[in-house]
């Protein structure tokens, strides 16, 4: 039974890293990733790896997916990539709702917290989160569950 989930797993892990076109990268483990394979030199280990995989390679890193670019005219194309795509005039605008109802929901819990006498609000905490749950919905098109907003 065991053998048999450990297979239907692996067969699932699999499939589901060749759906999400990454660069090439080495195999991760189930659950630790790649983190095994870094070792006490980091910058060594990711250095062994883009010399392997080339300029652009991927790593899971227990539950996070990160694109290692280790090249500098890789990163100079990948910022102007970000620039023309994610960031031109015409998509900013697009998420302007979103971030009225994110900076609401922000100042809801502020008011929230403090219209109950004299309670400290963090409001370091409060903006951190908001830009966290902005930079979310942008890049994940997914709310974020923080609770220090709510």
């Amino acid at each position: 039974m065991a053998v048999t989930i450990l297979v239907m797993l692996l067969i699932f892990y699999i499939f589901s890293r060749q759906r999400r076109r990454l660069p090439p990268g080495p195999f991760p483990w189930p659950i630790v990733g790649n983190l095994l394979q870094m070792g006490e030199l980091v910058h060594r280990s990711l250095h062994d790896i883009s010399k392997k995989y080339g300029p652009i390679a991927s790593l899971k890193l227990s539950s996070v997916t990160a694109i290692v670019i280790s090249s500098p005219e890789m990163a100079k194309e990948m910022k102007k990539l970000c620039m023309v795509e994610l960031l031109n005039a015409k998509r900013i605008e697009s998420m302007r709702s979103m971030r009225e109802e994110e900076v609401s929901l922000a100042v809801r819990s502020v008011w929230e917290k403090s219209r109950h006498g004299k309670v400290a609000v963090n409001l370091s905490q409060i903006i951190s989160s908001l830009v966290q749950s902005q930079i979310l919905r942008i890049l994940c098109g997914t709310k974020s569950d923080d609770q220090r907003l709510h």
